[in-house]
């Protein structure tokens, strides 16, 4: 159900916002016992804020997302709801506020419907690593819904909400979105605040809006994006306008085609043809595009991320946060110690060891000298064009229990580079498994990224 259409229905009464609300309610008790897209629904919290979007709406104030019913990765904090990451590590932890996009979204009266899983602390590529259970992806329950927000993805794909909240570090947005079907947005670093979000790698992190369309990405990024003094990466950006291009045509938009990255699945190779042919039908100027450094995207992503991620994991001791060990009462490390390795799973153990190795190898250093060669290749690529398309990942979504990486070449560019990148439908594997294409942008271009996506999908 997308966002613009309930927009429209709820402002000309066709529906009403408890309506809506109870109609996502519903879905959610048939359909997520076998999905697993939920952690945590408050049943009378969700009629009570309809109940308040509707006084809204029927006094002719609503904004973009006012009634919408919408899920919250768990790695945003949420005042008063519990909040875990999808960690034992927090699995009592009750924040005291929330969140920067939580503030903004309840300035237009949404509706949080609950909070969604995810991979533990965001590390995980399939959402096979939350401590709490395993999101199936609704297309097929054998096949994993990506990740880190395959909750997200999920949930949206499956009709339990209008539309999610996610956080990307390495393509945690776009592979999900694309392995599910949805559209999914990652806006350029520092667009929108960080501010109460649980960080894996600061540098990287970004949130951003999942959804049915492009157009309704740009309406939840148009309700939580602005200015936050609390997050000192932010940028302070006066165009923040995501319908700018909404409609126009894109005769003599140049379009670049990364050549490294056009080696995928044949399906999927097929697929971005097509969308391909589609723009350049339209008006638009194809361009080959060679990016040589991303072929060690991948290895420079892991070796950065994780140094990143170590070391915001100190922060979690077992001695705060309201997890308690039963061996809180021995002397101090070895307590640590002790907690540590009893509520952090194997993925982010994994990641810790690698990325304190990183560190103390040098690959951290080298890693960084890598990231920078990428980043000035996409410069470089946006001076010959305006847009950048390419597959969002190289293969379809892969059963569950797999041994295929989750991490691809890409996705990691566009966030070690910090640009914006969206994924949209694009088609269907020769197993019924969606497709997804990457549309990148320059710096600060997503309503560019946005309208392209928008006219493929109208």
């Amino acid at each position: 159900m997308k966002i613009k259409e309930l927009r429209a229905d709820l402002d000309n009464k066709k529906v009403g916002a408890v309506e809506v609300a109870k109609h996502f309610l519903d879905k959610i008790d048939k359909h997520d016992g076998e999905l697993g897209c939920y952690l945590y629904v408050d049943y009378d919290s969700v009629i009570k804020q309809a109940e308040r979007a509707q006084s809204v709406i029927n006094a002719g104030e609503s904004k973009h997302i006012t009634g919408i019913p919408i899920g919250i990765k768990d790695n945003i904090l949420t005042k008063s709801i519990r909040t875990t990451a999808s960690s034992k590590m927090l699995e009592n932890f009750i924040p005291s506020y929330s969140g920067h996009v939580i503030e903004e979204m309840e300035k237009h009266d949404y509706i949080m419907l609950g909070k969604i899983n995810m991979d533990e602390f965001a590390m995980g590529g399939t959402n096979e690593t939350s401590y709490y259970k395993i999101t199936k992806n609704p297309v097929d329950k054998n096949k994993v819904a990506g990740g880190s927000s395959g909750g997200s993805a999920a949930a949206v794909a499956a009709g339990l909400c209008a539309g999610a909240l996610g956080t990307d570090t390495g393509g945690s947005i776009t592979q999900p979105a694309a392995f599910c079907g949805i559209t999914g947005i990652k806006p350029t670093y520092g667009t929108v605040s960080k501010y109460g979000v649980i960080p894996f790698a600061d540098s990287l992190d970004q949130v951003g809006a999942m959804a049915d369309s492009a157009y309704d990405c740009a309406m939840m990024l148009s309700s939580f994006s602005g200015y936050d003094n609390r997050d000192k990466t932010m940028v302070k950006r006066d165009d923040l306008d995501f319908f700018k291009y909404m409609g126009q045509n894109i005769k003599g938009l140049k379009i670049g085609v990364i050549k490294e990255l056009m080696e995928c699945q044949p399906e999927i190779l097929a697929a971005t043809e097509e969308v391909i042919k589609f723009y350049k039908d339209s008006g638009a100027i194809i361009e080959e595009i060679s990016m040589p450094y991303l072929k060690y995207g991948t290895v420079t992503y892991k070796a950065f991320a994780t140094a990143q991620g170590a070391i915001n994991m100190n922060e979690f001791t077992g001695l705060n946060f309201d997890y308690k060990s039963k061996y809180h009462d021995l002397e101090t490390d070895e307590a640590i110690i002790k907690s540590r390795g009893e509520a952090f799973g194997l993925e982010v153990k994994k990641r810790i060891l690698t990325g304190v190795h990183s560190l103390k190898a040098g690959h951290f250093q080298k890693a960084v000298q890598m990231k920078n060669l990428i980043k000035q290749g996409y410069i470089d690529a946006f001076k010959k064009c305006d847009i950048i398309i390419n597959p969002t990942t190289s293969t379809t979504a892969f059963s569950v229990n797999s041994t295929s990486s989750p991490v691809d070449n890409c996705t990691v560019g566009a966030n070690l580079a910090k640009l914006p990148s969206l994924s949209m439908p694009a088609g269907l594997d020769c197993s019924g498994m969606p497709i997804g294409v990457c549309v990148i942008g320059n710096y600060f271009q997503e309503a560019r990224m946005l309208a392209l996506a928008d006219l493929f999908q109208r």
